[in-house]
């Protein structure tokens, strides 16, 4: 098992508490906060019981890519895990977060969670941006995927979270809150 399946447990956690909602989705950005003025973003894998997660990071941060974010995720990140010790099941304290950003130069870490099991009364996604710096909450998901289940749910997940960034990133320019537009 790889060191960036060990910090999906925190995105269980958060999953767990931010998803107990009967919305069929919300997007919630921290007030004052602009999202393109954050530059490079640590993509961590999402948490998945279906196994999907990775491909879901993946996906996401291809995408956040083509928004003109530097993203790190995948082997970059695994390997500064490793590099830190993070093993599975090791949470991530303050101290392996100050590293993690030093190491990675990363401003913002996007974690989520997508519940799409048979079991599930409803399937369920979420995503969170923290800043690096002070793990403050910037930005919120929470959705219903339109494809939980199927194959192509890596895509589908991806399309509605950087919807969601990009939708408050042009609402922020077209306010005049945004320093950079896109």
């Amino acid at each position: 098992t790889s060191p960036m399946r060990r910090l999906t447990l925190f995105s269980m956690l958060l999953f767990a508490g931010a998803c107990a909602t009967t919305e069929t989705g919300s997007v919630r950005l921290t007030e004052g906060v602009r999202l393109s003025s954050y530059r490079r973003i640590v993509v961590m894998p999402f948490a998945d019981r279906s196994g999907k997660g990775s491909a879901i990071s993946d996906e996401i941060a291809k995408r956040l890519f083509n928004l003109r974010f530097s993203v790190v995720y995948g082997s970059q990140l695994e390997a500064t895990l490793s590099q830190l010790g993070v093993r599975q099941g090791d949470s991530i304290g303050a101290q392996t977060m100050r590293e993690l950003r030093r190491m990675t130069q990363a401003e913002v870490l996007l974690i989520g969670s997508v519940d799409c099991e048979m079991r599930s009364r409803s399937p369920r996604a979420n995503a969170i941006l923290m800043d690096a710096s002070n793990n403050r909450v910037l930005f919120e998901a929470r959705f219903r995927p339109e494809q939980c289940g199927e194959e192509n749910v890596a895509e589908a997940v991806a399309t509605q979270v950087v919807n969601a960034m990009r939708s408050t990133m042009t609402e922020n320019v077209e306010s005049g809150i945004a320093g950079r537009g896109f």
